[in-house]
């Protein structure tokens, strides 16, 4: 989760993929699609922001019985990768 502000709005934004790089990323690309489209408002991109999911296997996190979580990046586990 993350704030914004910009040109007099501000919005707390909650995305579905974990880190702070990808807060920095979201905001970029916020920022990025404000410049082409200076009239819609910050809500309306927390709006289309909040359906993004992180593709399977790739940052995904796993509850455990115990309580601990479990980051499943198993998205290029092939030996070469490996």
């Amino acid at each position: 989760s993350f704030t914004l502000a910009v040109g007099g709005e501000t919005e707390q934004f909650t995305i579905k993929l974990f880190g702070r790089h990808n807060a920095s990323l979201a905001t970029a690309a916020i920022l990025a699609t404000r410049a082409v489209y200076p009239k819609l408002q910050l809500k309306d991109l927390k709006a289309a922001l909040s359906s993004v999911q992180p593709p399977a296997m790739r940052l995904n996190l796993i509850a455990l019985e115990d309580g601990r979580q479990l980051i499943d990046d198993s998205y290029n586990a092939n030996p070469t990768a490996m």
